[in-house]
């Protein structure tokens, strides 16, 4: 079994209690409501945090794998414990690790966050590979409004290439020219001149450098779809995921085309086409979930999500559904079966349509990864093996689960390891 150093709690030693603490004082705005502030907690221990969730069982590693139905390849996920990657083998053997703290990156000068969480409360959110080992990564804080610390590009050995020191809530995508469409959220100013938390899309350049930034909220305002995308209650809009959209996923949306996105607001329980050329939404539509995330386009199918249920799933827990636009009718869902423990995450988590036609789904609250094929059946599944506090009792969140097959990487990378 793994432990994090440090954050083994021995005994019946009480968790510790959070103190939250105001950064900026919100100042009232003209329309009589304070403006947006930005908040960070102090969490004296990071068991408490949201980045790790009491432990089902006592479950490590891969309990099933049925080779005759699984898509055989390697698996990536980051972990909530820190800013780590994993890759392992179906049979749940590690044979690549990436690990950046975020203060090796962090540059007061260049940084939207000036007081950062410290490294034990930093993660990676979402991660990309490349085929020769380089890896992408998003930061996420736990305790801090908003999230999202920045990118960073790191080589298979964990030294950093580039980062990208704005908010980027977590959601990116690397289109097929390399370009890289990330959610950002910074503080703006709407029309009254109320302080406003915005969310962005920004597109970087492969090496990193920031090629355009639109404000998706600006978008969103004046079109026909404001009242699908807008949150009950106000607030921001909060996007979840960014989807490049291709020429195999185009024709699936009224309007699309390639080169626009598909962006995912839970909040409202709505996705979106939106066109960076033109800054406007294309298309929006309510789905059959709520507070979904990770929406993504399937090829020859529909729109992908995992669905929260809100934050408040009910008592088969949540739910993987596929949506069919425009009319949005649900095509395809997996729930637990009765007797099989529930998709219990009320945040996060991630689905993806694998090239056999399974799908990898992401349970993140209990640090869990999932194959299963279409009528249901569980074909692998792989639990985080790292524990923390009292009776090994915690497990770190998983996010960003991906089947990466082995034809996809470099040899020189890959060497003589196997799937």
């Amino acid at each position: 079994m793994r432990t994090r150093t440090g954050l083994v709690l021995a005994g019946a030693v009480a968790l510790a209690a959070v103190t939250a603490a105001l950064l900026l004082t919100g100042l009232p705005s003209g329309s009589g409501e304070p403006d947006v502030a930005e908040h960070r907690e102090t969490i004296a221990d990071p068991l408490t945090s949201d980045h790790w969730s009491q432990a089902r069982n006592g479950d490590q590693g891969v309990t099933v794998w049925d080779p005759r139905h699984a898509l055989r390849g390697f698996t990536l996920y980051s972990t909530g414990d820190g800013a780590s990657a994993h890759l392992v083998t179906m049979i749940g053997q590690e044979v690549q690790h990436w690990s950046l703290p975020y203060s090796a990156v962090w540059n007061r000068e260049t940084a939207a966050v000036q007081d950062p969480q410290p490294d034990e409360l930093v993660f990676f959110r979402w991660v990309h590979l490349f085929p020769d080992g380089d890896l992408l990564a998003s930061y996420a804080a736990a305790g801090h409004t908003p999230s999202g610390y920045g990118l960073v590009k790191m080589d298979k050995d964990s030294r950093p290439i580039w980062s990208y020191l704005q908010r980027v809530e977590g959601a990116f995508d690397v289109g097929p020219d390399g370009r890289i469409y990330a959610a950002v959220q910074d503080f703006g100013k709407n029309e009254r001149g109320r302080r406003i938390l915005d969310d962005l899309l920004v597109v970087l350049s492969p090496d990193g450098k920031e090629i355009s930034r639109q404000s998706i909220g600006a978008a969103v305002r004046p079109s026909s779809f404001r009242q699908l995308i807008l949150a009950p209650g106000g607030g921001p809009l909060d996007v979840d995921s960014v989807d490049v959209i291709t020429p195999d996923t185009a024709p699936l949306v009224p309007g699309a085309k390639p080169g626009d996105v598909l962006l995912s607001f839970p909040r409202s329980g709505a996705v979106a086409v939106f066109d960076p050329s033109s800054n406007h939404i294309v298309w929006a539509a309510h789905g059959p979930w709520a507070g979904q995330h990770d929406a993504t386009l399937v090829a020859g199918g529909g729109i992908l999500a995992f669905d929260n249920g809100g934050g408040t799933p009910d008592a088969n827990g949540a739910r993987v559904i596929e949506a069919s636009p425009p009319a949005m009718d649900a095509t395809w869902r997996y729930a637990a079966a009765s007797g099989q423990p529930p998709l219990a995450s009320a945040a996060r988590s991630a689905a993806r349509r694998l090239a056999n036609g399974n799908t990898l789904i992401t349970e993140s609250d209990a640090g869990r990864i999932i194959e299963v094929t279409k009528d249901g059946t569980i074909v692998w599944d792989y639990m985080n093996p790292l524990r923390g506090g009292p009776d090994d009792g915690r497990i770190p969140i998983v996010t960003a689960g991906q089947r990466i097959l082995s034809k996809d990487l470099d040899p020189a990378f890959r060497g003589s390891k196997r799937p």
